[in-house]
């Protein structure tokens, strides 16, 4: 399905529809983050992604690309985790007025600080098998 998405989003792109270039950015990025294993470039790349979102204006995709940068380089073990998820928190909350987005991430990340190194975590109602 992620590769018919990407198909439609590219042919609206080739159609000059500049309403897929932010949907391709946040799809490239995963795409580079299932190839690549340098987490300067990945960083690079959810920079951009982040910059698009923020320079068209789309402040749901904005926050949801900061969200993306958050699990990615948790999932590589960076450091620079907290500054995108505190990043998609205050986008969520302040900027796009998604409140209970912005308070459902807080509780994920409160819990991810207290329970890191627990194998089948629960978080917001939900059981995870391996950790946030």
């Amino acid at each position: 399905t992620a590769r018919k998405y990407r198909k439609v989003l590219a042919r609206h792109h080739s159609n000059r529809n500049p309403n897929a270039n932010p949907f391709l950015a946040i799809i490239e990025v995963e795409e580079l983050a299932l190839k690549l294993t340098d987490p300067l470039l990945i960083m690079q790349a959810c920079n951009a992604s982040i910059q698009l979102q923020a320079g068209e204006g789309f402040s749901n995709l904005e926050a949801l690309a900061n969200e993306q940068a958050s699990r990615i380089m948790r999932n590589l073990g960076e450091p620079v985790v907290e500054n995108y998820r505190e990043r998609a928190i205050h986008v969520y909350s302040h900027k796009w007025g998604a409140k209970a987005k912005s308070r459902w991430l807080q509780e994920e990340q409160d819990l991810i600080i207290s329970e890191d190194s627990d194998e089948g975590q629960q978080c917001c109602g939900r059981r995870f098998l391996t950790p946030i």
